[in-house]
């Protein structure tokens, strides 16, 4: 590789051919760690920087971002600091520098694949489910330990999305993720993870991400089956040290291959999980409250009562509307093993589901920032 100073374009204050004399850096707590540069090709340089300028791969990297614009960097400083990262800004002599490389310039010049965080529904999907409540803001850098959480919703209210957003949170988070596929096939939740930032194939490459396919599983299941998944989730959670989350899909599938008795038994051991002894792993569980069967207990208020979250979809009381497609209604609860759960009235946020995205509103109508 030509040892050459590439040429610095920034669209806030730099001339396409000039180098500015001074570059900041902004350093906070969840900043990628460094390692030496190990590429010998073109090829390994452009794997490095793509590996680099994405946002949710938490490995090191032999470059260091900067920004060219003062303004721009107070700007990106802000938003940090909005999420609780205590921010520094530092000052850097650009002529003391080696290689400088411009995203711009890689993107046009060297194919470089990149999307930028202003730029990406990805993030927006994201930062808008990150603040649920006053006590309930959960981040890749500030993600939950040993928390039950229920997934509830309706044919009228999807909360797939959901389940999409906490197997990326979780991933984003650096935790070892077991997903268990029972309604949707790996290679759809595959595709939908590549919209949220989260690389199915590369996790799994990592040993990070577990996927179980119970889709084919078959109807005349008996309790070994369950036992047997549970042992396994059992084994997986205690593999390694650090943070391990489960997320199943949708249990109500498994309620018609199971039965609910089995189903409740089975959360029921998924819950001891949690326990600070056993790993604090989160376990994070999709069900369909209208099909549970009039004459016997809900599934769903029985899952609701060993929770220690529960996220609720419903339509809107007053029907159809283009502009908001439902309400998601956030209680946590005491049970449980944590001693920082505590009751709260439930929060009940409009949201509109857009490509990629999803889009929360307070009670006034005013959308909740994502940038």
């Amino acid at each position: 590789m030509s040892a050459k100073t590439f040429r610095i374009a920034n669209r806030y204050e730099c001339a396409e051919n000039e180098i500015p004399r001074v570059l900041y850096r902004v350093l906070y707590m969840s900043l990628t760690a460094r390692k030496d540069p190990d590429f010998t090709s073109r090829t390994q340089f452009k794997r490095a920087v793509e590996d680099h300028l994405d946002w949710s791969n938490p490995e090191p990297s032999p470059f260091v971002s900067t920004f060219a614009s003062h303004r721009h960097a107070m700007h990106w400083a802000a938003r940090r600091a909005e999420r609780g990262d205590h921010v520094e800004i530092l000052e850097i002599d650009a002529f003391q520098l080696g290689f400088i490389f411009c995203v711009w310039d890689l993107v046009k010049y060297e194919n470089v694949n990149t999307v930028q965080p202003e730029h990406s529904n990805t993030f927006r999907m994201a930062e808008a489910l990150y603040h649920l409540g006053d006590s309930l803001t959960w981040t890749p850098t500030s993600a939950p330990r040993g928390q039950l959480v229920v997934l509830e919703d309706c044919v009228e209210a999807g909360g797939a999305f959901l389940v999409h957003h906490f197997t990326s949170l979780f991933l984003k988070a650096g935790h070892r993720v077991c997903f268990v596929a029972s309604a949707n096939t790996p290679e759809h939740y595959a595709a939908v993870g590549r919209k949220l930032g989260a690389n199915f194939a590369a996790s799994q490459s990592k040993k990070q991400l577990q996927v179980l396919d119970w889709t084919s599983m078959e109807t005349d299941s008996t309790k070994a089956e369950w036992t047997t998944l549970f042992e396994y989730l059992r084994s997986f959670s205690n593999e390694e040290n650090g943070a391990v989350s489960i997320v199943v899909d949708d249990v109500s599938a498994l309620k018609w291959r199971l039965g609910g008795a089995a189903v409740l038994d089975f959360v029921r051991c998924c819950k001891t999980l949690t326990h600070p002894k056993n790993g604090a792993t989160n376990v994070v569980l999709l069900t369909h409250a209208d099909t549970d069967v009039p004459a016997s207990r809900p599934l769903s208020l029985a899952l609701a009562d060993m929770a220690t979250v529960v996220l609720a979809t419903k339509p809107l009381s007053t029907g159809y509307s283009k502009d908001i497609h439902g309400t998601l209604s956030v209680h946590r609860q005491s049970q449980g093993f944590s001693a920082s759960a505590v009751d709260e009235d439930p929060t009940a946020i409009p949201y509109k589901i857009l490509e990629g995205t999803i889009k929360c509103f307070h009670s006034g109508g005013e959308a909740l920032r994502w940038s």
